[in-house]
């Protein structure tokens, strides 16, 4: 299938639009960073709604937090695009205030994958200059250009030992996304090393706890490990609210 017509096809899919958390005023408060914040995820099928951004929203995004989720199963950095452009006809004149982007993964399995094909995503081997030619570079100038205030964060997936054919190539495109996200000046989310989900215990059906196949993390513990990671790393860069001290006034006498 040629690259357009992929982008027409992801612009016809549905689109997961959310404000549901567990969440009510008081929830809302104390989470007072990212209230009233817009996200824009998008990604594979480790980011589709159903996966971690369902977690997400439920146990720790305040209700006044707005969730668009355009992530595609089997997607690469190619369909970032489409899934950017269903984001903006989603939000209308409105920006996002965050854009989440994990993708990449589905390189990875593929026998006729290669170290250079990994890195091919990115940039070039040496990592400088950044190539303008790849999918990456190109999607995230169009995303930055057309959303100049966007916090931006580019998710590295956890799965390193359930693939040990491939670590070299998962090793190599980290780096990669490393300086992408120097070269961008934005925050990468480490899942790869971060998540405290192991790979190599994953891949044996005998010891999974967080996937369903080695790869998802989508069981109740996966799902909810994820979204507690990228939760945390949104969370130090909006933290709550502080509670302004009470004035004399409000101090009851002795």
């Amino acid at each position: 299938m040629k690259i357009s017509s992929a982008l027409t096809l992801l612009c016809l899919l549905p689109i997961a639009v959310g404000t549901v958390g567990a969440n009510d005023e008081a929830a809302t408060a104390a989470q007072g960073g990212l209230a009233g914040k817009t996200i824009v995820i998008m990604g594979d099928s480790s980011t589709t709604a159903n996966m971690w951004p369902e977690a997400m929203q439920r146990l720790y995004l305040p209700a006044s937090c707005r969730v668009v989720n355009t992530a595609v199963g089997g997607t690469h950095w190619e369909h970032i695009a489409g899934q950017w452009f269903r984001a903006k006809a989603a939000l209308g004149d409105q920006r996002p205030d965050i854009v989440i982007i994990t993708t990449g993964g589905n390189k990875f399995p593929d026998p006729a994958s290669s170290y250079d094909d990994i890195i091919a995503l990115c940039e070039n081997a040496s990592l400088q200059p950044v190539s303008p030619e790849t999918y990456a570079v190109l999607n995230l100038r169009k995303i930055t250009k057309e959303a100049p205030a966007v916090d931006l964060y580019l998710v590295s997936n956890f799965y390193a030992g359930s693939f040990p054919a491939k670590n070299r190539t998962r090793r190599a495109y980290r780096t990669q996304l490393t300086a992408l996200c120097d070269y961008f000046s934005c925050n990468l989310i480490d899942l790869t090393s971060q998540s405290n989900i192991r790979g190599y215990l994953e891949k044996d059906p005998t010891q999974r706890l967080f996937t369903n196949d080695g790869v998802h993390a989508a069981t109740d513990a996966g799902k909810e490990r994820i979204a507690r990671v990228i939760y945390g790393t949104l969370l130090r860069n909006y933290p709550p609210l502080k509670e302004p001290a009470p004035s004399q006034a409000d101090t009851p006498a002795r």
